[in-house]
């Protein structure tokens, strides 16, 4: 399976570099793309990887204009992540204000027993499952003495369906808001980066409802070009899962470790 994924990405980076190349020549357009190998892949306080190695890939388009468009994969827990995403971005007065969407499509491996409840990663009834969610953003972003100040809601616009039967009878869904604040100090040879955020999410699990709610902390460590020099760049990054409504919910900190590559096409 995780063969398969490298493989995938891969071919995805082969392609994105054609598609730059003939792109380069349209007046106005930017392009890049990234790879990278972390310990651990957390998001919003939750790991992904079961607290194992990721691999990641993406590449970005952008304009003179602010539009910009993306797209974004890592491997995940018996599966893979593949997002995508577009928005504008429009400079006012030095306020920089970003509207977005994103689409989050995740294919993974789950096993089901006999009455339809996802039991483990390791038993002999496999399925391959989708997860897609979809949020529409809004981003604030102010730039003052190499500080970036930036404040972030994001809103889900799809009902998330975390469960599914072999008949298709979905048992949980929920709707969500994100809210997100930041700061990052730049630096000559390095940038801090603090982050705290907050989940407030509400569903319904079959015929009861429940809201559920959550916060979480990030601060990096990013160098952006090594020792070497060039688009080879480091990143160390803290992030705990803070406080939870759930009392089974681990908030212990971790602590993961990033190498990445750029290319500016």
């Amino acid at each position: 399976m995780t063969q398969k994924i490298y493989f995938i990405i891969i071919i995805i980076i082969l392609n994105t570099n054609i598609l730059a190349k003939n792109l380069s020549s349209v007046p106005g357009v930017t392009s890049s793309a990234n790879i990278s190998l972390t310990s651990n892949y957390i998001w919003r306080g939750y790991t992904k990887t079961r607290n194992t190695p990721a691999f990641q890939a993406g590449f970005d388009l952008g304009h003179d204009s602010g539009l910009y468009l993306g797209t974004w994969g890592s491997s995940i827990t018996n599966g893979t992540e593949w997002d995508l995403y577009g928005g504008f971005v429009a400079d006012i007065f030095g306020l920089y204000v970003d509207f977005g969407y994103i689409h989050y499509a995740k294919t993974f491996v789950e096993n089901i027993d006999s009455n339809n409840k996802i039991v483990s990663y390791t038993t002999s009834f496999n399925s391959i499952k989708k997860s897609d969610t979809a949020e529409g953003y809004i981003g604030f972003t102010l730039s003052i003495f190499n500080q970036d100040i930036g404040f972030k809601t994001s809103y889900d616009m799809t009902k998330s369906k975390y469960y599914e039967d072999r008949s298709g009878v979905s048992g949980d869904s929920s709707s969500y808001i994100v809210q997100e604040a930041s700061i990052g100090f730049n630096f000559e040879y390095f940038s801090i980066y603090l982050l705290g955020g907050a989940h407030v999410e509400s569903g319904k699990i079959y015929s009861t409802d429940y809201t559920y709610k959550y916060s979480f902390i990030e601060s990096s460590l990013k160098i952006p070009s090594l020792i070497t020099g060039g688009n080879w760049g480091l990143t160390i990054s803290h992030k705990a899962l803070v406080s939870s409504s759930l009392s089974d919910v681990n908030t212990d900190s971790l602590t993961l470790y990033a190498i990445s590559h750029s290319f500016n096409f």
